[in-house]
């Protein structure tokens, strides 16, 4: 990387990247933070140890108990599952504890030395999980603030400079390098996010793929979701459609519906895919019966609108309410569905029906 490129990417504005990644960045940090305590724990044992066996440092061994004990404790309470949940949480009062462990050795015990292990600190936080630049960059400001005010008092004025030159440069390197870091990452997660969409979306309608609906199903088969509602419907007469009018006006057609699709998405909280040529399929989590005729009925009339040639096309839709069961599979989420629109063409299409069970 060029030094151009170093800065240039230092500057970039991560809002939309990380916003965007929310999810990734979560998952990242609910995997590092943990190894984060027990890579720290096991470097603990080290200066333990020699606080023990060696003379001169037995002063500092109540510290490093603290910090252990702290940091043990911090651990365990992270390890219940809802608090895992909160991964920076426990990430910055990781941070604030070893803090607390330096500032006690530059400010108490070796008050007549410049800050030490504390510039390692300012400098490895910023890159130990990723957050929001703005909440870093204060944390680490602040922390910066109250150890330069306590150098002042306890070390003089001497020294009490000299560690806010090497404090401040530390800080200054933290956060230009924990900057990077953030970037790097976030590009990282926006690349792998573009790949998902691309093999999760169907490119000409904008909706979600074949792919992507049975990994949802699987999903919801695993919830404590109650019932979810299915819808099938397929463009009646689409091949003919296309046929006379070339495939060109076909995926316009598509296209239009495939817009139409989107907006109903988030008006009826329900998720469209597309399920292959001109079928179609939506999925709506403890939606009602009457919601989701509600739904299909306003699809269905919309189509009327389309701005494509020669307009007269319809379609024909199939519903049901399919009760979760982590039986099922993924298949029997749409049999239902699937059964209700073959009952829709059979009347003459342009029309929705609700799957009736078979009397027994």
């Amino acid at each position: 990387m060029t030094l151009k490129a170093f800065f240039q990417t230092a500057f970039t504005n991560s809002n939309d990247l990380f916003e965007n990644n929310k999810e990734a960045i979560h998952n990242y940090n609910k995997q590092i933070v943990p190894k984060m305590f027990v890579v720290s724990i096991i470097a603990l044992i080290i200066p333990l140890l020699f606080s023990i066996f060696k003379q001169s440092m037995l002063e500092t061994l109540p510290a490093y108990l603290i910090t252990f004990g702290l940091v043990c404790l911090i651990f365990i309470i992270f390890k219940v599952r809802k608090s895992q949940q909160f991964p920076l949480v426990f990430a910055y009062l990781f941070g604030f504890v070893y803090y607390g462990l330096f500032f006690y050795l530059s400010i108490i015990r070796f008050s007549d030395r410049p800050a030490g292990t504390l510039l390692t600190f300012f400098v490895i936080v910023p890159l130990i999980v990723i957050d929001k630049s703005s909440r870093v960059n204060l944390f680490t400001i602040l922390l910066f603030v109250i150890h330069l005010i306590h150098a002042y008092v306890f070390k003089g004025i001497d020294l009490g400079t000299t560690d806010f030159v090497n404090t401040v440069t530390s800080l200054m390197l933290g956060i230009l390098f924990g900057r990077i870091f953030l970037i790097t990452r976030l590009k990282t997660f926006e690349i792998q996010r573009q790949l998902n969409i691309e093999k999760e979306m169907d490119f000409l309608t904008k909706l979600y793929n074949r792919r992507k609906l049975y990994q949802d199903l699987k999903t919801l088969n695993e919830s404590n979701i109650h019932d979810v509602a299915i819808m099938m419907f397929d463009v009646d007469y689409f091949k003919e459609y296309n046929d006379t009018h070339g495939h060109l006006i076909g995926d316009k057609c598509l296209e239009e519906l495939g817009r139409t699709l989107l907006s109903l998405q988030v008006k009826y909280d329900t998720t469209f895919y597309r399920f292959g040529g001109e079928e179609f399929v939506g999925i709506g989590p403890n939606m009602t019966k009457y919601g989701l005729l509600k739904l299909a009925e306003e699809l269905r009339t919309s189509l009327k609108t389309f701005n494509v040639p020669n307009n007269k096309i319809s379609i024909s839709v199939g519903i049901s309410i399919v009760k979760i069961n982590p039986n099922n599979t993924i298949d029997d989420y749409l049999t239902e569905a699937d059964q209700a629109l073959y009952q829709a063409k059979a009347k003459g299409r342009d029309r929705v029906e609700v799957f009736i069970p078979p009397i027994n």
